[in-house]
């Protein structure tokens, strides 16, 4: 796959989310340790540890230990191509509505997660930032977002080994993704849906596929490199913005027109008609004798 930038103000991914980024990469190494000099008849012997409580994942997850390979903060490389179309792959078979369950319950986890933990209790959950801060939680699980799209183009796989055919790709934006974009791969648009460019963006679009892993890219107009959260899934929904209708159709407004000046016409008409014969009576009553007139 080809990296595919996008010329949005790309402060597209910015450099808040890169720093956190780059500090929990940093952060997950191991300490360094130093050898204790002490006599070691004198050291008490600890206790074995627990195991560590295996990560609790969804039912139509797929299965973290075959993505073990997946480097966040590159590109998408060789090594990769099995487990990029594998996703792909295994986001066709799984029914979509049972994906759309599996990512509500999923989100809902993480966000529970994160308003029990007291140092959240003034700050509000942020999926992005979630992605970042428990990436190996998410990689592989579903994933539901909606937003405008950006650059959506087609472009043949290599080294398929799924036999997948023509993949689509575009960018996603979401309301609470901070101006950064997410990078998505499907296998399936709907036929009426418009392509768009760099320049243009469709809005009222839904994908629910699966997190593979922060993808690092280069931006056109932007010094650097930037990452964004890349999405498999087996298709894109797209919702077209219903018009309101007007209130009257050109043929409507003109047979009203016609409507009203018939009636108005016809009202006169009456009007003067009626008029005319009030002032006829008017007159013969002036010459008519009274009952007890004597003449």
């Amino acid at each position: 796959m080809t990296a595919r930038n996008n010329r949005r103000p790309l402060r597209a991914l910015s450099v808040t989310l890169i720093a956190m980024f780059c500090s929990l990469t940093l952060s997950a190494a191991p300490p360094e340790t130093k050898e204790a000099k002490t006599d070691q008849s004198a050291v008490p012997v600890a206790a074995p540890a627990a195991p560590a409580a295996e990560p609790v994942r969804s039912a139509v997850a797929y299965p973290l230990e075959l993505l073990q390979n997946v480097q966040d903060g590159t590109g998408l490389s060789v090594a990769e191509f099995d487990s990029y179309y594998a996703i792909l792959a295994h986001a066709k078979k799984i029914p979509l509505a049972k994906q759309r369950t599996a990512a509500d319950e999923v989100l809902k986890r993480h966000e529970a997660a994160f308003k029990a933990n007291p140092k959240n209790r003034r700050l509000k959950y942020s999926l992005i930032r979630d992605l970042i801060a428990h990436r190996d939680e998410w990689r592989g699980e579903p994933i539901t977002i909606r937003g405008y799209i950006r650059d959506l183009k087609d472009f043949e796989p290599e080294g398929n080994t799924q036999g997948l055919k023509t993949l689509h790709q575009c960018y996603l934006w979401t309301k609470d993704s901070e101006g950064n974009p997410y990078a998505i791969v499907v296998s399936d648009v709907p036929a009426n849906m418009p392509k768009v460019s760099r320049r243009e963006t469709l809005d009222h679009v839904e994908v629910t596929g699966y997190l593979f892993k922060f993808w690092m890219y280069k931006a056109d107009n932007e010094p650097g490199r930037w990452v964004a959260p890349l999405i498999l899934a087996s298709k894109l929904e797209w919702t077209p913005a219903v018009e309101k209708p007007p209130f009257l159709t050109s043929t409507q407004f003109a047979i009203l027109i016609v409507g009203l000046v018939t009636v108005g016409f016809g009202a006169w008409w009456y009007s003067g008609v009626q008029s005319a014969k009030i002032r006829a009576a008017r007159r013969e009553q002036q010459f008519e004798p009274l009952a007890n007139d004597p003449l």
